[in-house]
């Protein structure tokens, strides 16, 4: 996500990441932050030399993080490794790219050469545009700057939450939106993530109650976390389920329920996973105090009952039903990045991913090879649709993926503040319709997403 707060997002949290001030050491970094810190502080002292080894650091945490492989390839150019600078370009022309490589100065010894020409190209190609969903609602309220969006099948109603509005809204196909809960303004409380149980009963939703008492975030004003649990059956207040109070930073972001209803939410500002099991009063801590695990972000739940979550070095799993639950980090095939996702979901045996990518964003399918930890490919279901101005979460209605489209998170501050913008549109949901198809197992029965819609060019 293009964000320019990066508490809520990880797509361009590392590009803030890499302008905290680290001190340089000899000790090795402890996390990718530390790296690209690293590199940062080399970059704007000059030294290539520090550059090119904080960034090759960096990238022993986040091997495809296409600003790592960048700033990578313009040390080696600088240094003059024109040999190391193509190669990494090549890397990072197998991702797509909107990026202008030729009009870099640090590129210019390289510009003449077929492999430069080849790597810019291929960046290119890869970043072509392919559209296919089509708009199904937008808001007037160009100020809303949405983040979260759910589905009740029971009711048919979607849900949709605010990070500046202090509220959720409700609606279903063809009649207006109306509020579903406001909350009092001197909470200045933002929802995040939404989620609607498989019973239709309940809608969770992921809260910040923004404060200056409270810890503060990476970068700029934090606040108090919890988790809300709305009866929708009923018209009582909300239970809550706070945050640890234990003196940290918390951001509980995004949403998975299992078909038990047990439910687990990322923690970005924590770097931690929670899980709240049915009838539990309290959150439990199910994974934490990871330095390859940075920012999670999107989860999914599959079939087979593993937790998938995205987070800033890739996507890992985790099978809840272990005594000590273990991260496994899953191996991606060669150019493919697994970093940059918000929304995480299961739709049969594979993964959907809002991804943020180079430049753009796209709706990435994440094939799973069923007997390892690793993705067996990835494909773009939709990238670059005129409508993409930092795309969030959506959630998968029937035969189709409901999303959002512009969250435009690019313009709220790091103290949650509103910028104006006289050009922004209100908040668009793209519908992208999916099938549902067999897989070539004869004895595996559980459906996958595939695209059916021939795609439009723009």
């Amino acid at each position: 996500m293009r964000a320019v707060l990066p508490s809520l997002r990880p797509v361009l949290l590392l590009a803030a990441l890499a302008a905290a001030s680290l001190e340089l050491s000899a000790m090795p970094p402890r996390s990718f932050a530390e790296a690209l810190g690293s590199a940062q502080q080399a970059l704007a002292a000059g030294n290539q030399v520090e550059v090119r080894s904080a960034l090759g650091q960096a990238l022993a945490f986040a091997p495809d993080h296409p600003l790592a492989l960048l700033h990578l390839a313009r040390a080696e150019a600088l240094l003059g490794d024109d040999a190391a600078a193509l190669a990494t370009l090549q890397r990072l022309a197998r991702q797509g790219g909107v990026r202008d490589l030729a009009g870099d100065e640090a590129f210019a010894a390289l510009r003449e050469l077929s492999a430069f020409r080849a790597a810019a190209e291929t960046l290119a190609g890869n970043a072509e545009p392919r559209v296919a969903s089509t708009v199904t609602r937008q808001f007037d309220d160009i100020d809303f700057i949405p983040e979260g969006i759910a589905h009740d099948p029971h009711a048919g109603r979607f849900f949709i939450g605010s990070l500046n509005r202090r509220g959720i809204l409700q609606w279903r196909d063809g009649e207006p939106a109306s509020a579903f809960h406001r909350f009092d303004a001197a909470s200045d409380t933002r929802v995040l993530g939404l989620r609607v149980s498989a019973d239709g009963g309940t809608l969770w939703a992921a809260t910040l109650e923004v404060g200056e008492t409270a810890p503060r975030h990476a970068r700029g004003k934090g606040g108090r976390a919890a988790l809300l649990a709305f009866d929708l059956l009923g018209d009582g207040p909300p239970t809550r389920y706070p945050a640890p109070d234990d003196g940290l930073p918390h951001l509980l972001n995004d949403i998975a329920l299992g078909v038990d209803g047990t439910l687990f939410v990322s923690d970005s500002e924590r770097a931690a996973v929670y899980r709240l099991r049915p009838d539990a009063s309290a959150l439990e801590l199910l994974h934490a105090d990871d330095p390859a695990f940075s920012y999670p972000n999107g989860l999914a739940l599959l079939p087979d009952g593993l937790l998938y979550v995205a987070h800033v070095e890739g996507i890992s799993r985790f099978d809840p039903a272990a005594a000590v639950p273990r991260r496994e980090r899953l191996a991606m095939p060669d150019g493919v990045p697994g970093g940059g996702i918000d929304g995480l979901y299961a739709c049969g045996s594979d993964l959907l991913a809002v991804q943020g990518r180079f430049g753009f964003q796209q709706i990435t399918r994440f094939v799973l090879d069923p007997a390892t930890a690793a993705v067996r490919e990835a494909e773009a279901l939709e990238r670059r649709h005129p409508a993409h101005d930092a795309a969030t979460t959506g959630v998968i209605v029937g035969d189709a993926f409901h999303y959002i489209a512009n969250a435009q998170l690019r313009r709220l501050d790091d103290d949650w503040n509103v910028a104006a913008d006289p050009e922004a549109v209100g908040p668009t949901i793209l519908r992208l319709p999916l099938e549902r198809r067999r897989e070539q197992s004869p004895h595996t029965r559980t459906p996958a997403c595939a695209l059916i819609e021939a795609t439009t060019p723009i």
